[in-house]
């Protein structure tokens, strides 16, 4: 491997910290960097002076009731302005570095504020299908409206015009490709996420018949759907219990569906918690009910911990089952009495139910471990900063 001698700053319009799994990458590369000795500096919009910050943010909060679609436009604008900025200081010297992306806004910012050739952008493509329609999915914006398609627009745009993309899935990659045939002919590669392993996670005592979800309470999250399995499972299973981790605009209607199903003592609503992936270990499933998904890191967590999935059929969810050993299993989303009857299967065998929570901690192991996959990150790094630019100057 060749040595890596110049900064990487790790740009997001997000938190530097939080519970969405954009963060938990961040985080998870920014440590693995700094084992390795490399100048790693996280850069994002909470970095400006909080003066002029918290009152440009919480203008979102008046706008927000009256257009959740301008909402989200003044989001926008706004985080990528101002890490505009400060890109724009950190960069302004020419100094040769690498600017690792975690979202087209972010891609475009840095791109803005680069001064040189020596200066390299790599955007990792974290959204699932479009950011676009996370939105739609969020309830926030409307399909096909003037910001939906500038979203659309801004992604092309900017996956045509860092000097690599990274996917974390290789559904996403064929996706993408199939939608912008010219970006197959630029540099990418697919390099999954991963995680740092926590062993003494696995080995904790779990108990039977008791599952466990985490995520925003939103609709593309879908968690209404795990109560109806909930529903049917529970006739067939005695002390079935579901722990369901985050909090949303859904929560009101979650915890009002588990009410009248019955369920509300088998039901636990938790809201957010610091470090969600550590309630993990203690349950014996992770389930999952996912409209849309790219990789989900999540999904990792739960592997991390010994814990077999139940996912539907979409995005990267079958890449992270594999065709090899049976980490969990894929259930449909238009039939919570058949996911149901996959579930029941699971928790009412032992033996199975053994192997399986085996399986997935044998699949992050060999798949997503911090060892396995990290040092790939950092060879296309690598590969980046000795490959010619696409900088054009102003």
């Amino acid at each position: 491997m060749v040595a890596f001698n110049f900064p990487i700053l790790i740009a997001s319009i997000m938190r530097p910290v939080g519970e969405t799994g954009v963060q938990t990458h961040m985080q998870s590369v920014k440590c693995y960097l700094e084992r390795k000795g490399i100048a790693v500096e996280l850069v994002t919009p909470f970095d400006y002076p909080k003066t002029i910050l918290y009152p440009l943010f919480g203008m979102r909060k008046i706008i927000h009731p009256l257009s959740h679609e301008a909402s989200v436009g003044w989001y926008r604008q706004g985080h990528s302005m101002v890490l505009k900025k400060i890109l724009t200081k950190k960069l302004s010297e020419g100094q040769p570095c690498l600017v690792y992306a975690q979202c087209p806004l972010s891609a475009r910012a840095a791109l803005q504020a680069r001064v040189n050739s020596s200066q390299k952008i790599v955007l990792v493509v974290h959204f699932n299908e479009s950011q676009a329609d996370e939105w739609v999915g969020k309830g926030m914006l409307r399909h096909g409206s003037v910001l939906y398609r500038n979203i659309m627009r801004i992604e092309k745009e900017m996956l045509l015009s860092v000097d690599g993309v990274i996917f974390v899935s290789d559904y996403m990659r064929r996706l993408l490709i199939n939608k912008i045939p010219a970006l197959g002919s630029r540099s990418s590669v697919v390099i999954p996420n991963h995680l740092p392993d926590r062993p003494g996670d696995a080995d904790i005592k779990y108990t039977p018949h008791s599952l466990i979800s985490i995520g925003t309470l939103e609709p593309r999250k879908n968690q209404a759907y795990l109560l109806d399995i909930l529903d049917y499972a529970s006739n067939r299973i005695n002390n079935l219990s579901l722990t369901i981790i985050g909090d949303g605009p859904d929560r009101a209607q979650l915890e009002k569906k588990a009410r009248s199903l019955g369920l509300s003592k088998q039901v636990r609503f938790l809201g957010h918690q610091n470090d969600a992936a550590s309630m993990m270990p203690g349950h014996a499933c992770y389930v999952h009910a996912a409209k849309m998904e790219n990789l989900s890191i999540v999904l990792l967590e739960a592997l991390r911990a010994g814990l077999p999935i139940f996912a539907p059929p979409v995005g990267g969810n079958p890449e992270i089952l594999g065709n090899g050993v049976q980490p969990g299993y894929l259930w449909p989303l238009n039939s919570s009495e058949k996911a149901s009857s996959q579930l029941c299967g699971l928790l009412n065998d032992n033996t199975r139910l053994k192997q399986a929570r085996g399986n997935a901690r044998q699949r992050f192991l060999e798949t997503y471990e911090e060892s396995k996959v990290a040092p790939q990150l950092l060879d296309y790094f690598i590969s980046v900063s000795l490959s010619e630019s696409s900088y054009l100057p102003p």
